[in-house]
């Protein structure tokens, strides 16, 4: 458990990092923040969930009907799907940006200029 919030906001915070790069369209500039905040944030509000439906008393389900259930249960899940689409979001759009690199990130560098060598 620890370790999905620790990950998850550190993947997320290595992705607020991009807040002020330009993007191609306003839309994808909103989704990518979005998804960062969402991304950096899950753990936590995944852990508000848990404690949340924690302390819904076992009687509770037997108290009620199928309905009141689902309005438990229903927004951990929701929150779970949308994690994965701002995660699934991120990798497609981090693939995508590749194709719009300037020329120069492709050139492979003389490596002999930045390390010392001897010939």
């Amino acid at each position: 458990m620890n370790g999905l919030i620790i990950t998850s906001c550190f993947y997320g915070g290595f992705h607020l990092l991009a807040w002020n790069h330009e993007f191609r369209t306003s839309t994808e500039e909103l989704l990518w923040k979005i998804s960062a905040l969402t991304i950096a944030t899950f753990g936590i509000a995944y852990l508000v969930g848990i404690y949340l439906f924690g302390r819904v008393d076992e009687g509770f389900f037997e108290r009620h009907d199928y309905v009141y259930c689902c309005c438990a249960v229903s927004p951990n899940i929701l929150v779970t799907l949308f994690y994965i689409f701002c995660r699934v979001y991120i990798i497609i759009e981090c693939l995508l940006d590749v194709f719009h690199l300037p020329e120069s990130a492709f050139r492979v560098p003389q490596w002999s200029q930045y390390f010392p060598h001897l010939s």
